[in-house]
């Protein structure tokens, strides 16, 4: 969780940078945040289950490998596309904004439910 609440500021740093049309900046910040989701999953793939228990686990690393699907594909081809200005396909960039923003809701939600799940079972123990 930890992991995935400090995207948002990778997220937020990527939004600034795209609204001041700083797309060297965007790119860095892409690339940079892109390099912490490969450690974060490489890390998480090497913890333990819980008690015999993966399914947090597993719920983690799936959320974890759409969001490093989304930043190392999606926003990269975002970047190229405002790169075109004016010549950018408007149709591609909504395509890909609607993607991201249903691929961020489906992770979120996949490991909300795998945490409530997770807190029932073993908050009492």
């Amino acid at each position: 969780m930890e992991i995935m609440n400090a995207s948002t500021n990778d997220l937020d740093a990527l939004n600034a940078a795209m609204e001041k049309e700083d797309l060297t900046n965007a790119e860095n910040v892409r690339k940079a945040w892109e390099t912490k989701l490969v450690s974060s999953l490489d890390k998480l793939k090497g913890i333990s289950d819980f008690k015999g228990d993966s399914s947090f686990k597993n719920a983690s690393v799936q959320a974890l490998e759409t969001y490093l699907n989304i930043v190392s594909k999606d926003y990269k081809r975002l970047i190229e596309l405002r790169g075109l200005g004016d010549k950018a396909d408007s149709n591609e960039i909504n395509q890909v904004l609607n993607r991201i923003n249903q691929d961020f809701e489906k992770a979120a939600n996949t490991l909300n439910a795998a945490s409530d799940k997770f807190a029932k079972e073993y908050a009492s123990q």
